[in-house]
């Protein structure tokens, strides 16, 4: 999986760029990324929101999903830090920092 993550991350990087250039709009509210705006490679699904001070999560489900609930995620956190006790810390309790502001999480 690192070795996939690090070939793909400059399309990663691209996609995250498009949203925070408004290029891709975000809102408080997640929102599905069409597939029109990424290579279906990267993920089965692309969710973006900005949380209530401001810090953009855009979160991509790659392979495949398990069982329900079970989801492998890349997290992209724009503040580098996923706060204790906050939604995204409680969302996804398994998690691991593998770049500035990149984690893979898992539940």
């Amino acid at each position: 999986r690192e070795k996939l993550f690090v070939s793909r991350f400059p399309q990663y990087e691209v996609l995250v760029q498009k949203i925070e250039s408004g290029k891709i709009p975000i809102s408080t509210e997640g929102r599905i990324i069409p597939a029109t705006n990424y290579d279906s490679r990267l993920a089965f699904i692309v969710l973006r929101t900005v949380d209530t001070n401001g810090v953009l999560i855009v979160d991509f489900g790659y392979g495949e999903a398990g069982p329900p609930p079970y989801h492998e995620d890349y997290l992209y956190v724009s503040s580098g830090i996923i706060e204790p006790n906050s939604y995204l810390d409680n969302r996804w309790p398994p998690k691991a920092k593998i770049r500035d502001k990149w984690f893979e999480v898992a539940n």
